[in-house]
């Protein structure tokens, strides 16, 4: 019968070193994290890659419907881990379909907004003509059909009318022709617009001497004067000249044309 003690140290030399042997940890599934927080889209994406799920492109976080297009893939696929993308995905939908019809709205508005700003134009063109007399219209028409007429016969009788103004002066003679059209000069444009002149400036050099006095004799003179020019005839600054000229285009005598800078009578 052998000896316990014999069994005993016969066992000790033949059990192996644990050493010898990889040892092998396990952990419960309580203790493996189940999220993971990329630190960019790239991360992100390179995780979809190795999963084979949709990646987001760039593009897609500017363009939401076709961002929704893609989580909808990917809870496709989280479905058959049985899992979803998120329970707020249904009001990423209806928000982004709120969007969709906030800009088809505003479009609508520019559009709107166009054809008001059109019709305000309009509307503000006949303002504009409904402010005018019919009558005072063809008495302007008339006057101007008549300025044409009087400028077509000036041009083709530039001889003629030469001759009438010298003998009307006193500086040549007067033949039949001369006389003949002495009724045409007295009713011309030019010839009316003559005695006019004479007549506004032998009123106005009865007036006591002021700036509007001497402004208003260049005008009629000259029809349309500088404001240079009428500061430098007056001697005075611009300041003290622009106060003159709109207390005259206040009273509608003047008008005032700030492109060119320049002033004449209002007619």
């Amino acid at each position: 019968m052998c000896n316990p003690e014999d069994i005993v140290k016969e066992a000790s030399i033949t059990t192996p070193d644990a050493r010898r042997f990889p040892s092998l940890e396990t952990a419960s599934g309580l203790e493996v994290p189940k999220t993971m927080s990329p630190r960019s889209l790239d991360d992100l994406n390179e995780m979809y890659r190795e999963m084979e799920f949709p990646t987001i492109e760039e593009r897609m976080l500017r363009d939401h419907m076709a961002l929704i297009d893609v989580l909808n893939n990917l809870n496709i696929e989280y479905n058959r881990y049985g899992l979803t993308v998120s329970s707020e995905l249904d009001e990423l939908r209806r928000k982004q379909e709120e969007m969709a019809l906030h800009d088809e709205y505003e479009r609508e508005c520019d559009v709107l907004e166009v054809e008001l700003a059109n019709m305000k134009q309009k509307y503000e063109e006949m303002q504009k003509y409904n402010r005018h007399d019919i009558g005072d219209l063809r008495h302007k028409l008339d006057e101007l059909r008549r300025m044409f007429n009087d400028m077509e016969y000036e041009r083709s009788h530039t001889s003629l009318i030469n001759r009438i103004f010298a003998f009307l002066r006193g500086e040549g003679p007067a033949d039949e022709e001369v006389t003949s059209s002495l009724a045409y000069v007295k009713e011309g444009r030019e010839y009316l617009n003559t005695i006019e002149k004479m007549l506004i400036l032998d009123e106005i050099g009865s007036m006591p001497d002021s700036y509007n006095k001497i402004v208003c004799q260049h005008l009629i003179h000259e029809e349309s004067v500088g404001l240079d020019q009428l500061g430098n005839a007056l001697g005075i600054d611009r300041t003290a000249l622009l106060r003159i000229v709109y207390g005259l285009l206040s009273k509608g005598i003047v008008v005032f044309d700030r492109s060119e800078d320049r002033i004449c009578l209002q007619r």
